[in-house]
């Protein structure tokens, strides 16, 4: 019973702390997501999306049907900001990133909206017609 009830608080205490894992310091998320490729969902929709990051922060974005241009920069909080062509390149989204094993979370500023991503690969640029499938 006493073991029993060990592993339980262990576990717990486990779950609390991959729960509360910090977000990306921005030298990390310069570091990881500038040349980089990645899938997966936002979760409120279970819609697909995909967004390519080249080396220089140029981003192709797949969402909804649509392909988008836009431009990634990191703030000094490590919040990724993405502006797009869409939206003249005004009123950037901003997301805190979290790892969580080999994948990533994004939480929007304020907390609406989360993306995770399901597959990721390095890049050095992105292709333009390429599907979110």
């Amino acid at each position: 019973m006493a073991r029993s009830v060990i592993l339980a608080a262990g576990l717990a205490a486990a779950a609390l702390s991959l729960a509360a894992a910090p977000a990306l310091t921005a030298a990390e998320a310069k570091k990881q997501f500038f040349g980089f490729d990645m899938r997966g969902k936002l979760t409120e929709a279970d819609e697909p999306f995909r967004e390519c990051i080249d080396s220089t922060g140029k981003t192709k974005f797949w969402f909804e049907g649509s392909v988008d241009e836009g431009r990634l920069t990191i703030r000094s909080d490590g919040a990724l900001c993405f502006a797009y062509k869409s939206r003249n390149f005004q009123d950037p989204a901003c997301f805190a990133a979290y790892r969580e094993g080999k994948q990533f979370r994004f939480v929007s500023d304020g907390g609406g909206a989360v993306w995770v991503t399901s597959a990721t690969r390095r890049v050095t640029s992105c292709v333009a017609d390429v599907p979110v499938s």
